[in-house]
Formats: structure tokens, sequence, C-alpha cells
């Protein structure tokens, strides 16, 4: 009792070969499921990976598509005063004086960056960009200001015998876009 019978070396006291192979199957099964979790596994990893791959190349291409070789080239302010689109730098205006518009054709509300007179820069005195549309200027023979929908509107005084001619010019802007526009009275 108690020893092993030579040859047999899956024998144990108490039990038929039989259950001792359904043992060693029990053992192939678990092995084969652990097999099968471990391939289950790798097989997810792979498709994780590739879909975070997909997922960053379609990232990457959605960050440039805003981006071609034009950008930065935006189109010239298109400058319409009274109606009319500006095909010059300059605009006469009568002698008699008048209520001038100035407003953007192709962009939104313009920005009011600098007034001339006669050569001379009379606005801004200081640049502060949050007071842009705060302007309300007078001088001697005109009055500049924006209307409630953001038109600048240029008051301009008729001329007094005399027969030298006057030049307001404004430098506009509206994001990227710059223009100006000269008013002359003669």
């Amino acid at each position: 009792k108690g020893r092993r019978p030579k040859g047999k070396s899956n024998y144990h006291p108490g039990r038929s070969s039989s259950a001792t192979s359904r043992n060693t199957q029990k053992r192939g099964l678990h092995s084969n499921k652990i097999t099968e979790m471990k391939s289950l596994l790798i097989k997810l990893t792979i498709m994780l990976k590739n879909k975070l791959l997909i997922f960053l190349c379609l990232l990457g291409s959605i960050a440039f598509i805003g981006c071609d070789a034009e950008d930065g080239k935006w189109d010239p302010i298109q400058i319409t005063i009274n109606g009319n689109r500006c095909k010059s730098s300059t605009y006469k205006v009568s002698a008699d004086g008048g209520e001038y518009k100035i407003y953007s054709q192709n962009y939104g509300e313009l920005w009011l960056n600098e007034v001339m007179e006669d050569g001379n820069r009379v606005w801004p005195e200081e640049y502060d960009w949050s007071n842009y549309k705060k302007i309300h200027l007078t001088k001697e023979w005109y009055e500049i200001r924006y209307d409630s929908t953001g038109n600048i509107v240029v008051n301009i005084k008729a001329k007094e015998n005399s027969t030298a001619s006057r030049a307001l010019r404004f430098e506009v802007e509206c994001g990227d876009a710059f223009g100006a526009i000269t008013l002359l009275q003669e």
C-alpha cells in the first residue's frame, strides 16, 4: 500500500485512471481558455491602437483644413461712401459740404485707425484700440463720429472764400484687411 507501481506515472491512490485523464483534459481546456483570452487581449490592443492612430490622423488633418497658401492674404476693403463704391483712394466731396457715410461693402464694421488732415495726424492722439468707436472729433471744418449702425460719419462744412483744397485721409481696417480713403474738398 502507498507504493506506486512501476511504469504508472499518473497513478494516484484512490483514483481510477479515467479520473486522471479527465483531470488532464480539464487542465488542457483551462490552458486553451487562457490562450484564447491572451489572443483576444492582443487583438483588442491592436484594434485600440489602430483606432487611436486613425483618430490622431483625423485630428491632424482637421488642424490643417483651415490653412492654405493664401492664409493672411485678405481681399482689400471695398470702401463705400454714401452708397457709391470708391474705385480710387480719393473721393471728391462737394465744396458746399455735406454728410458722408463711410463703410465697407465686403466686410463688417470698419475700425478707424488714423485720421490725417492735410498730411497731419489729428486722431488718435494715442493708440487705444478699445476706444476706436468712441471717436467724436470736431474740428473747424469737419466732424467725425460713428453712427448706430457702425458707419463712419463725416460732416464737412462748406468752403468759405478759399481756393485751397482740403483733405481728410482715413486709415481703416477690418480684421487683417486694411484700406484708406481720402476725402478731398476743392
